[in-house]
């Protein structure tokens, strides 16, 4: 997903904006470390309704300290649906099953 709001992520970048400190591909190097102090940033990505075309796509990763502020930054809400429950033919056209074609 992308645009209308930077999306909060676990993942720390580190304590310098410019240079992340956990670099890709990914590993299991302390990157998600949920206890980290609040001096270092985590991920931001998908940019924001005023980000031009190159930030605002699931690729592009920015970062903020978690206690930052910033009127783009947000959190994504989303929902599943619950599942359908799908009726059996059968019970529609008994017709048809008393006839052997179901």
């Amino acid at each position: 997903m992308a645009g209308q709001v930077w999306e909060w992520g676990t993942t720390l970048w580190g304590e310098d904006m410019g240079v992340p400190s956990f670099k890709y591909p990914y590993l299991v190097d302390g990157r998600e470390a949920l206890d980290a102090p609040p001096s270092v940033r985590r991920v931001l990505r998908g940019g924001c309704f005023s980000s031009g075309k190159l930030k605002a796509c699931c690729t592009y990763r920015g970062s903020l300290e978690p206690d930052g502020f910033w009127r783009g930054n947000g959190f994504r809400v989303a929902v599943a649906k619950p599942p359908t429950l799908v009726t059996p033919l059968a019970t529609f056209a008994p017709d048809l099953k008393a006839k052997g074609r179901l």
